[in-house]
């Protein structure tokens, strides 16, 4: 794609097979292809790492990088502003709670984006804030989808009988982040 003319550069079709094999293939696109709603859909859709070389306005596009953020959430780090969208993250959350290591300070803070992460992807307990990490409701969330994430609850959800059961239920390998007095309960 790189040596095409430019009629190639921009046919929806030649990019779509040329992601299909090469990731970032929109890099080689024609300008006009990079900002093309359509094209740029459909491409981050197969190939979401293409979208560091969409245009500007289509990198904090939420339908866009939606496509491309709900498989590869590490693709926000292209979309500053959406980051802090609480309504794009808590749609995107819900469907790969892994984006919530990319959201804003003050979203990792919202109870409701919180939870919607951790029902997704239990282990994005990490990313919470740490009033969060100590809230039985979220943490309870989080362990009933990976018991591992008992890791980042708060030391008093850790020394927490109902909550370290929901983790074991889940990961019996969790007993080794419950607390020391846990471990001597019978």
């Amino acid at each position: 794609l790189q040596y095409a003319c430019e009629e190639l550069q921009t046919d929806q079709e030649v990019l779509l097979a040329a992601s299909a094999k090469t990731p970032g293939a929109l890099r080689h696109a024609s300008e006009h292809a990079r900002c093309d709603h359509e094209i740029v859909l459909a491409v981050v859709s197969q190939d979401p790492e293409s979208l560091e070389f969409a245009s500007e306005d289509l990198r904090n596009n939420p339908d866009i990088v939606f496509a491309a953020a709900r498989t590869k959430a590490w693709v926000l780090r292209y979309s500053p502003q959406l980051v802090a969208d609480s309504s794009f993250m808590q749609r995107l959350v819900s469907r790969n709670g892994r984006a919530l290591r990319y959201a804003s300070a003050h979203l990792r803070a919202d109870r409701a984006i919180v939870l919607a992460a951790v029902a997704d992807y239990g282990l994005a307990l990490e990313c919470a804030s740490a009033e969060l990490r100590d809230d039985v409701e979220v943490v309870t969330t989080a362990v009933n989808a990976s018991g591992r994430a008992l890791q980042f609850a708060s030391p008093r959800l850790r020394n927490n009988r109902d909550v370290v059961i929901a983790a074991l239920m889940e990961a019996p390998t969790a007993l080794r982040f419950a607390s020391p007095q846990l471990h001597e309960d019978p």
